[in-house]
């Protein structure tokens, strides 16, 4: 299970609307963080049906990267209605 995933199945979902997420990614391995590090399209959607509303992503040590997760929705093809198709 992802990070993500873990932290929105354990918390109450009145605590997640509007909510902000941290998030880190760090190589197991040499333990360094993980250059633009995000998350996969599955904890995307998990995080948006949460109702979060910003992700923090650490970047480096000192220097955090902020998410506007209304973002990702507008940027969502899945979510934007196939004319061709009839639906």
């Amino acid at each position: 299970v992802h990070a993500e995933m873990n932290a929105i199945i354990s918390a109450p979902r009145k605590d997640m609307i509007n909510a902000c997420m941290y998030i880190v990614g760090k190589n197991y391995l040499d333990g360094k963080l993980v250059e633009n590090a995000n998350s996969c399209s599955i904890c995307k959607r998990l995080i948006i049906n949460a109702g979060i509303a910003k992700i923090f992503v650490r970047d480096t040590h000192d220097e955090y990267r902020e998410i506007d997760v209304n973002e990702w929705i507008e940027a969502d093809d899945s979510l934007v209605e196939d004319i061709s198709s009839g639906y």
